[in-house]
């Protein structure tokens, strides 16, 4: 995230952003991004519990993010479609039919 951003967006929303970023996280089948994506987002977690949110446990939400990260990486080929032109690349499909969301057991 770039930091005018930052300075710009409140520091809750941001943080959930770096949490939720699907597309910024390191989904690659090489072992420096699993360790990497083991702990991604862990300390904004932390954050968010100390700053805003106390009654919610930490850890708790640390697991159930780490499962949801597991989850993407290990199915994103599921999920992954091509742009409306192939030499465009591809995208990660977040909403609607085919989505992440409809296919998470972890979420429903």
């Amino acid at each position: 995230m770039k930091k005018n951003q930052q300075r710009r967006w409140p520091e809750v929303a941001w943080r959930m952003k770096r949490i939720l970023d699907i597309c910024s996280m390191p989904l690659e089948n090489t072992a420096a991004a699993q360790v990497q994506l083991l702990s991604w987002s862990d300390s904004d977690i932390g954050w968010l519990v100390q700053a805003k949110f106390p009654e919610l446990d930490s850890t708790t939400l640390k697991n159930q993010a780490l499962a949801a990260r597991m989850f993407v990486k290990e199915n994103k080929e599921r999920y992954m479609h091509f742009v409306d032109d192939r030499s465009k690349g591809e995208y990660l499909e977040l909403t609607g039919g085919g989505s992440i969301f409809e296919g998470a057991p972890l979420l429903r």
